[in-house]
């Protein structure tokens, strides 16, 4: 995730140094050499993942560092941007008497870069050190990879009690698998993690109707750490019958033809469970002929990409969620004995109570639900239960072993590109439940700077193109729910489990990368979280009620902030107060949405000093005025001023000030309805403003 602040970093600084040559006069040098010295740190975050991900201490240490560090760098570029663009605001006699403090400036921001690169130099001499000894020890990733893969591993064989209301996919699925075809079909399983698709294909692996209609079948499990010999050799072993020293003599290329001569003769099934990459597909498909007529291979997948790369002509099987009833059920048994489920009326009340509600948390997660149920399995009174209760997040994380549920559905994430890392993360600021519009996203997504493209092309297009390309990715990986589609089909909205979002702020603040404050001021933080919140570079505000937020507790290196207000207000001059404090802290900003029901709002002057906004939200607001005090956000992509129709009587009429034409960058325009078309009209004459 770091990564992805070096690269918007090192990005953003080339174009600096091409355009505000005349601002950076006098640390110009210093900051190419920091560019290159930041270069040479996404080389060593790609390298480090690997080691991060498997949880070695040391390099999690250096990758926390690193992040520090290019936040710390933009803080100094952002910063004394700042200070030169307020000077250029000054008149001509104030201009002169501000030389000497330009001088003051110049000479710290120098330093400061000085300091970075010595910490650059520092992390470089240490990763080298951990390389040697770990690399060249022969040491690494190898023994944790094959840990996770048996803790992983699944079999065929086992007894398959967890199933639950799957009659009508069992009856579509086993219909595909013993139709006779002449082409070997793929049949793809895809889902998120813990969504029971191993649970579904060993259930149809096992029915009698396939197992007849095969000559011979085998099962193999893929996982990330794909082996490609050990897989051959095992689908081998259980479709024929090598000596052990024909296997040992046979290198990658012979296992491949031999299981393709053997399967040829037969009808096969083969189930690759839990495949991960289009590229694991192709090292493998070459060994799997036609076969005779009916042949089949059955994948299970959380990429649907994988699924149609594998066979374009077969559409993926998608396991539902299971219903609060299915649920119920399915704790019960994984809970209890038979006998006990059998006798019925085994729970007093209040267990019964505080069970269902438990399981409306797993939200349809068959393993939420089997977690949990094997945790209550040795939890007989009904204070215990209550504690479960009480600690219901934390119980379905804590697993030293990472086959927790939120362990579980980690492996997704891990898995992510760098790019989309940062993008999924940010889906963890929305409130849980929240139908999120795909368009706001796509804003909010470029505004923070997750999608860069050096040579984008003048207008609307390929940033936000490349924004909904993320989101189309996340969603083939069944990390994100879909919503609403438009007669295009494109996504309109979309959701995100809830315990996916747990898992986006689990790891979102093992980085700092965002906290949440709920109504009342308390924070949505995990006790095992040692990270000062304070530190956090977004914060997400999700109340109902007008509250005084103890803004003076956050960084001021504070980003983005987001308000998800669910309460319609009338003028609340705290909140006015909270606003004036807020411009005047947070200079460096980047994002600013103020979104929510409808509600009243002075915006002052104040505004004006946030200088790196790029997203400035205020939809479902009505504005009492807008000040030219606007005309210094000249980095602003996105303006929204737009509300729906008003409960209240008279809605203020405004004009926009002069000033859109200083926003160089700005994209996306927002404005109200009930403005007047006449002066809409010259908006767009004059200065080509968009609205959307």
């Amino acid at each position: 995730m770091a990564d992805s602040v070096i690269s918007f970093f090192v990005n953003r600084l080339g174009n600096l140094l091409i355009q505000e040559t005349i601002f950076l006069n006098g640390v110009h040098k210093q900051l190419e050499e920091l560019q290159t010295d930041m270069r040479g740190m996404q080389s060593f975050l790609k390298a480090a993942d690997a080691y991060a991900y498997q949880g070695d201490e040391q390099v999690r240490n250096l990758v926390k560092e690193i992040k520090s560090i290019a936040y710390g760098s933009e803080d100094v570029v952002d910063t004394f941007i700042f200070q030169v663009a307020s000077r250029g605001r000054y008149g001509v006699l104030k201009k002169y008497a501000h030389i000497f403090k330009e001088w003051i400036d110049l000479y710290k921001s120098g330093r400061k870069i000085q300091a970075i690169q010595k910490r650059i130099q520092s992390i470089t001499n240490r990763w080298q050190t951990f390389y040697i000894k770990n690399i060249g020890e022969g040491e690494g990733t190898s023994s944790a990879n094959q840990r996770q893969r048996q803790l992983r591993w699944t079999y065929p064989h086992a007894e398959e009690e967890d199933a639950i209301s799957l009659e009508k996919d069992m009856e579509a699925l086993v219909a595909q698998l013993i139709t006779a075809e002449e082409r070997r079909r793929v049949i793809s399983i895809v889902g998120m993690g813990g969504l029971g698709k191993t649970t579904l294909a060993t259930k149809l692996y096992n029915h009698n109707l396939v197992k007849r209609h095969f000559d011979c079948s085998a099962w193999v499990f893929i996982s990330q750490q794909c082996q490609r010999k050990d897989v051959l050799q095992s689908i081998l072993k259980r479709v024929s019958a090598p000596t052990k020293e024909e296997m040992e003599r046979m290198n990658e290329e012979d296992l491949v033809e031999k299981l393709y001569h053997v399967l040829e003769e037969k009808r096969y099934l083969v189930v690759l469970d839990d495949i991960w990459s289009s590229e694991t597909w192709d090292l493998l498909k070459f060994a799997f002929p036609n076969g005779k007529v009916g042949s089949k291979i059955m994948i299970t997948t959380r990429n649907k990409e994988v699924a149609l790369h594998a066979d374009p002509f077969s559409l993926p099987h998608e396991p539902r969620c299971l219903t609060d009833g299915e649920s119920w059920v399915l704790l019960c048994k994984k809970a209890f004995p038979k006998d006990v489920v059998a006798r019925g009326d085994f729970l007093d009340a209040d267990m019964q109570r505080l069970g269902r509600e438990m399981v409306k948390k797993c939200r349809g997660l068959p393993l939420a639900v089997i977690v949990l149920g094997g945790l209550l399995a040795t939890k007989k009174l009904p204070y215990e239960w209550e504690m479960v209760y009480k600690n219901f997040n934390i119980y379905l994380s804590k697993d030293q072993q990472q086959q927790g549920v939120l362990g579980i559905l980690a492996l997704s994430y891990y898995d992510l590109p760098y790019y989309l890392k940062p993008c999924f993360l940010y889906l963890g600021l929305f409130p849980e439940d929240f139908e999120i519009s795909t368009n706001q996203l796509i804003r909010l997504w470029v505004a923070e700077g997750f999608v860069t493209l050096q040579d984008e092309g003048e207008g609307e297009g390929p940033m936000e193109d490349l924004a909904e390309k993320c989101l189309e990715e996340l969603i083939f990986r069944c990390m994100v729910q879909v919503g609403r589609r438009d007669s295009n089909e494109r996504v309109k909205t979309f959701r995100i489990h809830d315990l996916m979002r747990d898992l986006c702020i689990k790891e979102a603040k093992v980085d700092s990368f965002l906290e949440i404050l709920h109504d009342g001021g308390h924070m949505e933080v995990a006790d095992s979280f040692s990270i000062s919140v304070a530190k956090a570079c977004r914060c997400a505000i999700h109340f109902e009620h007008k509250r005084n937020i103890p803004w003076e507790q956050r960084s001021s290196h504070l980003r983005s902030i987001l308000f998800f207000q669910t309460v319609a207000n009338e003028i609340d001059i705290g909140f006015r107060k909270q606003m004036i404090f807020i411009c005047k802290k947070f200079k460096l900003l980047r994002v600013l949405d103020l979104r929510g029901p409808l509600q009243i709002m002075i915006l002052d002057r104040e505004i004006g000093s946030l200088v790196h906004l790029r997203f400035l939200g205020l939809r479902g607001s009505i504005l009492l005025k807008l000040l030219p005090s606007l005309r210094n956000l000249r980095g602003l992509q996105t303006l929204d001023f737009k509300h729906h129709n008003s409960p209240l009587n008279d809605c203020p009429e405004y004009k926009v000030p002069n000033v859109i034409c200083k926003m160089k960058q700005l994209r996306h325009l927002y404005l109200n309805p009930l403005l007047d078309s006449g002066h809409l009209s010259r908006l767009y004459l004059t200065y080509g403003a968009g609205v959307g």
